[in-house]
């Protein structure tokens, strides 16, 4: 696919969106690691306060020993981070940065950008172990009086027995002939008979209210409520408490990942936030990416002109998912019937019951320099093109507008941000 835009820039472009702070990553520092003097620990909100969160330290974290919980600086504030992995003692009291190891442990992030395939640190993760998600049957069971029963709108639902001037059950059931409303009448020694009423008008509201009216009395008059209704309602609930998430250290910058096994892939169970060279934005904590960003520039195909693993901006070990890897992951999740509603996070309308937490972010537009669609849908790149349409790259989409909130692959915007999963290489 062309490129159509340079991956070196010299002004990094800052815009205010949605209470957001966006970055554009290039040659004038802008992406550079935490400054000197940002301890990785504080002792409460107040003394971390001191520190200015400016865009220097953008994605960085910093310990509350009080509150027991990470910080994170999204460019203007401090937030609760979604990592919560406690930072070693010996690494992070603030006295023992001011002798040059946090110097030292910043130039090895400077020096290990996504675009440093052969010189870049390894990354470590843990095992990770997974359970099959539990999966309950809720039946919720409602009785009724056949009367009540009775719904205006729907006339296949005007069906009951009465008693008849000789006390014997008679079974009515209604229905309509254009403007004509039938009325067919069971008795108890079976024989039936039919009247046609042409009063009522039932294309109209108006017959169809005189018309329901005059049945639900026919029923109630006769005792048709003494006939009980049972109606049972079966609903599926779905837990994740099962799941076990493991973690994944990316070594160039220090961030803690969850990773999560679904079938045989082993998946982020959260998006990428890697300050790459190449052009990405930042909003609410969330990082999004250029197609060719994401990739790192790299080639989708080997001198043989056969597909090849794309590493990108992910870890070492790691890869950018192809589409054929999205595919997989939605067959094993049950489909495109049921996939996007599966992988989805609960927050945004999912049962997330495979702990792929996808939180509908939605993307960066470069036209409007803004986030877009965002509670609607989110688009994760895929390490390919769409040879088809020049300047769309293949995304695994899923979010509310696609059917029935399904996931598949499509293309989007090749120059628009989005959000990168990363795949282990293998298990």
């Amino acid at each position: 696919m062309k490129n159509t835009f340079s991956r070196k820039f010299t002004v990094c472009a800052l815009a205010g969106v949605l209470g957001a702070a966006f970055i554009g990553c290039g040659d004038d520092g802008s992406s550079s690691p935490k400054g000197t003097g940002l301890p990785a620990e504080v002792t409460d909100k107040a003394e971390l306060e001191t520190y200015e969160c400016s865009m220097d330290v953008i994605g960085e974290k910093v310990y509350v020993t009080e509150l027991e919980e990470n910080y994170e600086c999204d460019g203007e504030k401090w937030f609760k981070s979604y990592d919560q992995t406690k930072p070693s003692s010996t690494e992070s009291s603030s006295s023992k940065k001011t002798d040059g190891s946090s110097d030292s442990k910043n130039s090895d992030k400077e020096g290990s950008s996504g675009n440093d395939k052969g010189e870049a640190k390894s990354s470590s993760s843990r095992p990770t172990e997974i359970l099959e998600p539990e999966i309950t049957v809720n039946e919720t069971c409602t009785e009724v009086g056949a009367c009540d029963a009775m719904v205006k709108a729907d006339i296949s639902t005007w069906h009951f027995v009465r008693k008849d001037a000789f006390g014997d059950d008679a079974e009515y059931t209604y229905a309509a002939d254009g403007k004509d409303l039938i009325i067919t009448i069971k008795n108890a020694d079976g024989s039936k008979n039919s009247k046609t009423y042409s009063m009522y008008n039932m294309e109209s509201e108006v017959g169809m209210e005189m018309a329901f009216n005059a049945a639900k009395a026919t029923c109630e008059d006769g005792g048709g409520n003494d006939v009980v209704t049972k109606t049972c309602v079966q609903d599926t609930v779905y837990s994740s408490v099962g799941i076990k998430y493991g973690s994944l250290l990316d070594e160039r910058d220090g961030h803690t990942y969850k990773t999560v096994k679904i079938g045989d892939q082993t998946w982020m169970a959260e998006n990428m936030k890697f300050k790459c060279e190449g052009r990405f934005w930042v909003a609410d904590s969330e990082y999004f990416y250029t197609w060719t960003s994401a990739l790192n520039d790299e080639k989708l195909f080997d001198e043989d002109n056969l597909p090849r693993i794309v590493r990108g901006i992910c870890p070492e070990g790691w890869h950018v998912p192809s589409p054929a890897d999205f595919e997989s992951l939605l067959v094993y999740v049950g489909g495109e019937d049921s996939a996007g509603i599966n992988l989805k996070s609960v927050d945004d309308g999912g049962s997330d019951i495979y702990g792929f937490s996808a939180k509908l972010i939605g993307y960066y537009s470069t036209w409007y320099r803004k986030i877009q669609d965002a509670g609607d849908q989110v688009n994760f790149w895929a390490a390919d093109s769409n040879n088809a349409r020049e300047g769309y790259a293949i995304a695994l989409k899923i979010g509310t507008s696609f059917g029935k909130s399904v996931g598949r692959i499509g293309d989007s915007a090749s120059d628009y941000g989005s959000p990168v999963r990363c795949l282990k290489d293998s298990d």
